[in-house]
């Protein structure tokens, strides 16, 4: 077996007196964050992008989305060299080195504080400063921009930094030099000698009393990430080891990109990168989506982290209301706390990420009928039936009640899983879904209500089969198609065997699979669906398509190709092994938001399905033998494991 690649630190040359780079590739960013909100750290010195205190609250530091009105914190050395950006081992603290003449180093430490202990963290950002080898001059600048640029501050020196008042919050920064008040922000500088650190703190609000030094929070915060990692016997703990640095940086960036009391896990860090340079495939990521956070609950279980499962769960259950039904039509996405979010809208002015505009904040697909997700909530009921019955059954009656909706409106058309804006269709993905639905359903009904609801349920599942089957395939192209009656090609039907709905050895499902092959796929890059008559005009291949397809040629036994073409793959992600959404293989460009959740998710999952076809003198022995079960046995991570296994007909 070939072994993935293994990205290194990217060196960058460093000048501090040249313009800087309008934009970098979204994936040299480093992302940090404290399970609310997160921030992008240029491996330049430069924090370019946080949102506070949550992860859709307005942007304070924009620059990715435009350099001149987005704002920064940016710390560099007087002196050019070169700079490198890794993350701690284990953690989602960055540090940056820029190595300058007479081997002198400046080194960054960046980090959202966050503790075991507190049930939330304070909203601040802190940047360690230290030097090695010798005394270094050091600049700084504090552009903040609160509210998408729309909030004046003016600030006012302090003996310990500089304040300022926003329409709606009380700003802090802590800066260890004396520091000037100009037009454009607060500007610092100094000596940084070796031994005595600096300490530069934005805190949104003066939420610095009482709590710990600076050092003592770095310390806090690395023990976070290392303690939550240790995962035990968990079977993606047993990969080839090659492969656990993969797996622990996607497992660190799906917790990242949770919120820690809901329970919810957001899709991306950002918003309005583009899914083509200068398009308008702009959308705001910063929200939670029922499927794909379902899917990262269902990565992190099978990773040992039961209570990241539990805690999406209960935010599942918690959205369709009080017992008795959900509480009028289920949304697709909300706010990580479960909130509506804001509509739409676009930013006026910005010039977004490569000037791809429009800069939008909100998500309009909010509003949509989204089929699908009613699969993923029934699926995800079951999951969390294994762990906590008694819980399930409590809400059974809201649960019943999303099936019964499934039954009432499968027949109707929706916007499907990609969010198609046009009028809505019979998509195929959307119907496969709505069997999932009710097949989790019955099995749900089985055990809270009793034999009949349950043989309903199956019924009208059987139904819904038998339409897909005839509807949705086409002889011709020997391949399912995205809507019914349609000739056109879907990458979202690679799920097909990945639901069980048919398993990897049918027909069908090859024929499908060299279909979109054929059509939608370049190397071993997937495209989401043909664009070229598309009014929002092209993407670039989508990432997590690319990895559903290596999954199923891992699972149909075309395992050299899978390994092969995951490899490829991996080797588009940044230095950080952290992916975007979208990569376009001929210009080399990473393309749409990031971290995206659904790639890092596609990593483990191909990773999961590789492994079990290896061996067992190359995978963990008792992986294999966890692929064999459907119906999930009693320990509760061979129940996630089966979840992702080879199919079995239910008898």
């Amino acid at each position: 077996m070939r072994s993935p690649p293994s990205p290194t630190p990217t060196s960058y040359r460093f000048d501090p007196n040249a313009p800087r780079p309008g934009f970098l590739p979204i994936t040299e960013y480093g992302v940090i964050g404290n399970l609310e909100t997160v921030a992008l750290v240029s491996p330049l010195g430069s924090v370019d992008w946080i949102c506070l205190p949550r992860f859709s609250s307005p942007s304070v530091l924009g620059r990715v989305l435009d350099p001149s009105k987005g704002g920064m914190l940016e710390v560099v050395p007087e002196r050019s060299g070169r700079a490198s950006i890794e993350y701690i081992t284990g953690t989602n603290v960055l540090r940056t080195r820029f190595e300058l003449s007479r081997r002198r180093v400046l080194t960054l430490v960046d980090f959202l504080p966050i503790t075991m202990d507190q049930p939330s963290s304070p909203s601040m950002l802190i940047r360690l400063v230290s030097a090695r080898g010798g005394p270094i001059r050091v600049r700084t600048l504090l552009d903040a921009r609160p509210g998408y640029g729309s909030e004046r501050l003016t600030w006012e020196t302090t003996a310990s930094g500089a304040i300022a008042q926003a329409d709606l919050a009380h700003w802090t920064y802590l800066h260890p030099s004396p520091l000037t008040i100009t037009d454009g922000g607060v500007v610092g500088g100094g000596i940084v000698r070796p031994g005595e650190p600096w300490a530069i703190e934005l805190i949104r609000g003066d939420r610095r009393a009482g709590l710990p030094s600076s050092r003592v929070l770095l310390e806090q915060s690395i023990r976070f990430w290392q303690t939550w990692v240790r995962r035990g016997a968990a079977p993606l703990a047993h990969l080839p080891r090659a492969w656990r640095r993969w797996v622990l940086r996607s497992e660190l960036t799906l917790k990242l990109l949770s919120q820690r009391q809901s329970g919810a896990f957001v899709a991306a860090a950002t918003t309005s990168i583009p899914e083509w340079p200068t398009g308008s495939r702009n959308w705001d990521y910063r929200y939670a989506w029922f499927r794909d956070a379902a899917f990262s609950a269902q990565a992190l279980l099978l990773l040992g982290h039961v209570e990241e499962a539990e805690g999406f769960l209960r935010w599942v259950i918690g959205r369709l209301g009080v017992p008795g039904g959900p509480e009028g039509p289920l949304r697709p996405l909300y706010d990580a706390h479960g909130e509506r979010i804001v509509p739409e809208r676009s930013l006026p002015g910005w010039s977004g990420y490569m000037d791809a505009r429009p800069v939008r904040v909100g998500n309009r697909a909010e509003t949509q009928f989204q089929l699908d997700i009613y699969g993923e909530i029934l699926s995800a009921a079951l999951l969390y039936a294994h762990l906590h019955e008694e819980h399930v059954a409590t809400y059974w009656p809201m649960l019943r009640g999303l099936a019964e909706s499934v039954e009432r409106r499968w027949t109707e058309p929706d916007h499907g899983i990609w969010e198609a804006r046009g009028p809505p269709q019979h998509y195929v993905h959307s119907k496969v879904m709505a069997w999932v639905a009710l097949d989790r359903a019955t099995e749900l009904a089985q055990r809270f209500e009793g034999r009949a609801v349950a043989e309903r349920f199956a019924r009208t599942a059987n139904e819904i089969r038998s339409v897909v089957e005839r509807r949705g395939w086409n002889e011709r192209r020997r391949s399912f198609m995205q809507a019914f009656d349609s000739d056109q090609p879907d990458a979202s039907n690679l799920r097909i065997p990945l639901v069980r709905f048919l398993p990897f050895d049918d027909p069908r499902v090859d024929g499908t699979v060299r279909y979109i092959d054929r059509t939608l796929t370049r190397g071993p890059f997937v495209m989401r669906f043909l664009t070229d008559r598309d009014p929002m005009g092209p993407e670039g291949s989508f990432l997590a398509c690319s990895f559903w397809r290596i999954e199923c040629l891992a699972r149909m036994g075309r395992l050299e190709s899978a390994i092969s073409d995951w490899n490829e793959l991996l080797s588009v992600a940044g230095p950080l092994r952290l992916f975007s959404e979208e990569y376009d293989p001929v210009r080399r460009l990473p393309l749409g938001n990031y971290p995206q959740a659904l790639t890092h998710i596609g990593v483990l999952r191909s990773a999961f399905a590789l492994a079990s076809n290896l061996g067992a003198e190359q995978a963990h022995p008792t992986v294999p033998h966890l692929l064999e079960y459907v119906r999930p046995p009693p320990d509760v991570l061979t129940r996630a494991a089966g979840e992702w296994g080879t199919f079995a007909r239910k008898s």
